[in-house]
């Protein structure tokens, strides 16, 4: 997969809800909810420009209130820019890998009630929220983030007894298939949840004329990186954020 095509697609499936462009470097600020809306990404930017792309960022950052922060990728026109940050003091965090693979059919059984729609009710982003514990101020802007997501999307809900137990979403864009927010219940974790959500996505994508299937998983989340390589996943690259 092309690391900078694919991070564009990574931006569409999480839109910041305020965005600055400058030398090619997208600047985008969520107040403060998650570092994937609250991070500069230079992804067309020139290496001669990284000084003055670092200077801007951090003003605006600084006219926010907030820590300036770069989202740095595993490809060789990067290098220069993480080792100019790491001499100006960013600490390197949160690193992630992208695991890539091609889209079939898969057979699934279950006994699980499985909603899909192709949009994010309100009902649904009130329960992912709540399976991620989040405080309220995250879960207005996560709300937010979402229903700002203009690709295509199938957004899925897994219910057991009634309950919400699962869910996760899919963006699909040119043949591409982007998996996020796979999430399962606590206590119900452990029990195939999540790779029933991610079988049924896959499923669907594939139904939908997608060929390859990507997503993203922290270096040190073991559980979730084994379900992925069982699911048949490989590495295509890395990314990390480099925060002041």
């Amino acid at each position: 997969m092309d690391p900078i095509l694919t991070e564009e697609k990574c931006l569409n499936a999480f839109p910041a809800l305020k965005t600055v462009l400058y030398k090619g470097c997208i600047i985008r600020f969520a107040e403060t909810y998650s570092n994937r809306s609250n991070s500069a990404n230079p992804l067309y930017t020139r290496r001669e420009d990284y000084e003055d792309v670092i200077r801007y960022a951090e003003k605006h950052y600084a006219d926010n209130k907030q820590a300036a922060c770069f989202k740095v990728i595993s490809t060789d026109s990067y290098t220069s820019l993480d080792d100019l940050l790491e001499r100006k003091s960013y600490e390197k965090i949160h690193e992630t890998d992208i695991l890539s693979l091609p889209l079939q059919y898969t057979p699934l059984n279950t006994d699980i009630n499985i909603v899909l729609s192709s949009s994010f009710s309100d009902n649904w982003l009130r329960s992912m929220c709540a399976l991620q514990t989040m405080n309220e101020s995250d879960a207005k802007t996560c709300t937010r983030i979402l229903k700002a997501v203009q690709v295509e999307t199938i957004v899925c809900s897994f219910f057991v007894n009634s309950e919400f137990a699962a869910c996760g979403y899919t963006t699909i864009e040119n043949g591409c298939a982007g998996f996020y927010d796979i999430v399962v219940k606590k206590e119900l974790r452990n029990k195939g949840l999540g790779r029933q959500v991610m079988l049924t996505l896959m499923n669907e994508a594939h139904k939908r004329g997608c060929t390859t299937g990507y997503l993203q998983v922290m270096k040190n989340n073991e559980p979730a990186y084994h379900l992925y390589e069982k699911l048949g996943f490989t590495y295509s690259y890395s990314y990390w954020y480099r925060k002041k």
